[in-house]
């Protein structure tokens, strides 16, 4: 297998001012992996990452990643994307 996927995820402050996370996704139209059950476990990995803190002045952020599969094995990981969500 071979290809690329597009994921996304928010973190938002929980009522303690800790950031959680606020909900995954995939981006279909960037991602060439069409493997339903990779997209879903690749979706998945975002609920283990740890997050120490959100920038001042924000509620939330959105985060893009991609994830490279080459020969079924991944070959990166990084992230893409950054954006400011709901201001103070």
């Amino acid at each position: 297998m071979n290809g690329k996927a597009a994921l996304t995820f928010i973190i938002a402050r929980n009522s303690n001012e800790a950031p959680i996370l606020e909900t995954t996704g995939v981006d279909f139209d960037q991602s060439s992996v069409t493997n339903e059950l990779l997209l879903g476990c690749l979706k998945r990995t975002a609920a283990v990452m740890a997050f120490d803190a959100i920038p001042d002045g924000v509620d939330a952020v959105s985060i893009g990643r991609t994830v490279v599969i080459e020969d079924g094995v991944m070959t990166e990981h990084r992230f893409t994307e950054y954006a400011n969500l709901r201001d103070r």
